[in-house]
Order: structure tokens, then sequence, then C-alpha cells
């Protein structure tokens, strides 16, 4: 079994590089314990919305995030229509990644066996599988 080690600004970095969200995030940042970022809403009013994420515990396949923003920003992503995949599900305040099907189709090889966050990093430890 191997062990990453990845700083929550090293995280921002490398998300902020990856085509996958481009469409639909953008300025990643760090901010504290917080990963930090712009949503764009696919909407005239707002463009965006400014969103922070918590990391709150990986379980049963699933990363779990508690989402933070400002009042304004809580009301909209509540009207939103959330569309939901096999990617993740949004059950606001909380975010839910199936890191097994994003391995499926992203991480080829990859199966995560669990992630802490200590000390401003991220543990990640993950077994390497060859066909």
């Amino acid at each position: 079994m191997a062990e990453l080690k990845i700083s929550i600004s090293e995280l921002a970095e490398l998300l902020s590089t990856n085509d996958f969200f481009k469409n639909f995030i953008s300025d990643f940042r760090m901010e504290g314990d917080f990963i930090a970022f712009n949503f764009q809403t696919g909407q005239f009013f707002p463009r965006y919305v400014p969103v922070s994420l918590l990391f709150k515990k990986f379980s049963d396949g699933q990363i779990i995030f508690e989402i933070s923003t400002n009042w304004m920003s809580d009301q909209f992503l509540k009207l939103l229509p959330v569309k939901n995949s096999k990617y993740m599900k949004l059950k606001f305040p909380l975010l839910f990644l199936y890191i097994e099907n994003i391995e499926k189709s992203f991480l080829k090889g990859i199966h995560v066996k669990d992630i802490k966050f200590e000390n401003g990093l991220y543990l990640i430890n993950f077994l390497i599988e060859r066909e």
C-alpha cells in the first residue's frame, strides 16, 4: 500500500490544472484548512458564487466535504437545481464525492483505501492495482 501526503495548497494547485473542473470551477486557492474556489453557476446572475470546502471524512468509498459560503450564496445554492451524478451528490451543506466511480473513470489502477487530514496535510492511502 502506498501513502501520499499532499498539502491543501498543493491539492488546490493540482485541481486548478485539471481540465475536468475548468468548465464550472475557477480560482482555486487555499484558505486555512479550506479549499476555496469560485463555482460557475451557468446563470446570468450571479455568474459565480464563492465556495469553500472543509474535509469532513472518508467513509464507505465517499469523500465528504462541508460547503461554506456567504449567506446570499447559501440562499442561491439552495434554489439551484442540482445535477447529481455518478461522481458526486450535493445534500447541502454536504458534498459527497463517490471516489470509486471517480477511480473507474479517471484514476485507473488506483484504489483509495483511506483519506485523513492531519496537520495541514491530506494523508491518502491507496493501492496500485496492476492488470
